[in-house]
């Protein structure tokens, strides 16, 4: 079977990006206290408070019956000769983003009637979306069942690129 390149390059930038924002994070509270009375430095702490926007890289997930269904239905084609091993791997590939983009598709319908979260951009072929939101509504994205993580905004492009070899 061929390489899942959109997986393994999802996993190898999703470990980057949560460096980097652990790393943001932390700094951000250190910036943001001033030392000798405790408050912020910046006076931005009503735009925080009322609940600012942000915008990240939503990643899409296969849920694994499905990908399971899909592989037994390829598996069963070989078996009755009807696809060879080389047919059998366009296939199955061709089956994934097809269930990357359902995926898509259904986070999209999720997000359509709710107010906190609005699709600017989505790549079906490598299973992002370009998502704004206010810090509430984006955590409450990770709850569906269609997203394995939300990254840095700055990896929606890089995700789109293919890996070197």
């Amino acid at each position: 079977m061929q390489d899942r390149t959109p997986r393994r390059r999802f996993l190898q930038l999703a470990g980057t990006g949560a460096v980097v924002s652990v790393a943001g994070c932390s700094s951000l509270d250190q910036d943001t206290e001033d030392p000798e009375n405790g408050s912020d430095d910046d006076g931005d702490d009503d735009e925080r408070e009322a609940g600012a926007e942000f915008v990240v890289t939503a990643a899409m997930d296969i849920s694994d019956e499905d990908l399971m269904e899909a592989q037994q239905e390829i598996e069963q084609a070989v078996e009755d000769g009807e696809l060879d091993e080389e047919e059998a791997q366009v296939r199955a590939q061709e089956m994934q983003v097809e269930l990357i983009a359902e995926a898509v598709a259904a986070f999209e319908s999720h997000v359509e009637g709710d107010d906190g979260l609005q699709v600017h951009e989505a790549a079906e072929e490598a299973g992002v979306v370009l998502l704004e939101g206010n810090a509430e509504a984006l955590l409450g994205a990770l709850t569906l069942d269609e997203v394995a993580g939300i990254l840095d905004e700055e990896q929606f492009e890089a995700l789109q690129q293919p890996m070197q070899p």
